[in-house]
């Protein structure tokens, strides 16, 4: 999985394009084509040495180099890695962003798009990247931000995720381990997954999906033993047993801790291994008392904002039990209210908590409890607000009134 960051990127972007084929040739144009203009130093001309078909005279001028956007944003993050390739921005631009809840099919902007861009983005992140002269780093991302991408990511690939970070904890603690460490627990989590929803396969594609994930397991047990790592960078793109570890730094999952011997070292930090170990613990719960497609969105529900205060903000945040559910989410509603009439109560629900975790009295609600508050709140009220399941039978939409 490439940086999170780019999704930023690509949901200001969408607004112009009908395909990934044009969202991908703006995502080059604005991160590849323009380039900033730095002071020269020879630490900066070694890490351009190590960017593929990068380095060329066009980069010199005087005292100065002209580098890729896309070049001063990774090298001014702390990992300095995980620049987009030519082939990797085709990749991006049809998977992820759509993947994560940020673009539907079509390519326009969702709740969460609006959350992301309108609200959470930092207007110097936001104008720098626009102007072409960064003041702000668009892939780095702040602590709101990271509570964002964490719900959509888990929301979006967590069957997967969650046991794979916690079989990460569990194996490791907060030790270093190379990626290929980590390559080598990818067979075991997928053989996990599929054993989990094995009495679920109730389509052709459920089992497509089952049988790619023991294919997958086998090919990466292959390129384990064969060292496929060992046999260049050509390969480097079919190499499935090197996992992609950036979501995990994104997130402050992660850290990168570079050797002599390696620069691909990580550890996870403490609050990245806490919350693993607690969200693979809450799954693997649930699973052994619901259906197993309802698991993961149960822990979401019910622990998620909980699992975010310990992760990002101390641990000091209490539930917040104060009756009304309206005087909760109003803050939330009426930044967000100007762009949509309804709103999605998940995403309106997760700016209410984060206002709500960085006020002078930490607090947060879950979703499952503000959902039941919301069913007595309008029987006592019905003039208050009105909410409406939405169409895909997911979510509520909530508008207020008063």
């Amino acid at each position: 999985m490439q940086r999170l960051g780019f999704c930023k990127a690509a949901v200001l972007l969408s607004g112009s394009v009908s395909s990934s084929g044009e969202l991908a040739q703006l995502m080059r144009e604005n991160l590849e084509a323009r380039t900033v203009k730095v002071p020269g130093s020879p630490d900066l001309d070694a890490w351009l040495a190590r960017r593929r078909n990068q380095v060329g005279a066009e980069m010199k001028e005087g005292s100065s180099r002209a580098i890729p956007l896309q070049d001063y944003y990774v090298r001014h993050h702390p990992s300095r890695t995980g620049w987009l390739s030519r082939e990797a921005f085709n990749e991006y631009a049809e998977y992820l962003a759509r993947r994560l809840g940020f673009l539907d099919d079509a390519f326009r902007r969702t709740e969460a798009g609006d959350l992301l861009v309108d609200v959470l983005m930092r207007s110097d992140e936001r104008e720098g990247f626009e102007q072409g002269e960064p003041r702000g780093n668009i892939l780095i991302l702040d602590t709101r931000q990271r509570v964002l991408f964490l719900y959509q990511l888990l929301a979006a690939d967590g069957d997967f995720l969650v046991p794979y970070a916690g079989s990460i904890a569990s194996r490791f603690g907060t030790s270093q381990f190379s990626y290929l460490e980590a390559g080598e627990l990818l067979p075991g989590v997928c053989r996990e997954v599929a054993r989990t929803f094995s009495g679920y396969t109730y389509t052709a594609d459920d089992r497509e999906m089952l049988d790619k994930l023991n294919s997958t397991a086998t090919r990466i047990e292959k390129h384990i033993a064969e060292s496929i790592e060992k046999q260049g960078s050509g390969s480097r793109r079919e190499q499935t047993s090197i996992p992609r570890l950036e979501w995990l730094i994104d997130l402050g999952l992660a850290k990168r801790q570079p050797t002599e011997d390696s620069a691909r070292v990580f550890a996870l930090t403490e609050q990245g291994r806490m919350f693993s170990v607690q969200a693979s613990s809450l799954y693997a719960q649930y699973l052994s008392t619901r259906y197993a497609d309802n698991a993961l969105m149960a822990v979401l529900d019910d622990h998620f904002y909980d699992l975010v205060s310990q992760l990002y903000f101390g641990g000091k945040a209490e539930p917040w039990d104060e009756g009304d559910p309206v005087d909760f989410l109003r803050p939330a509603f009426d930044a967000l209210s100007k762009l949509r009439g309804y709103y999605l109560l998940r995403p309106l629900l997760l700016l209410a908590n984060l206002n709500a975790l960085q006020s002078e009295l930490p607090r947060f609600l879950e979703y499952s409890k503000v959902r039941d508050l919301l069913e007595t709140a309008y029987q006592a009220a019905p003039d208050r607000f009105s909410y409406t399941i939405d169409r895909f039978a997911t979510d509520y939409q909530l508008r207020i009134l008063d």
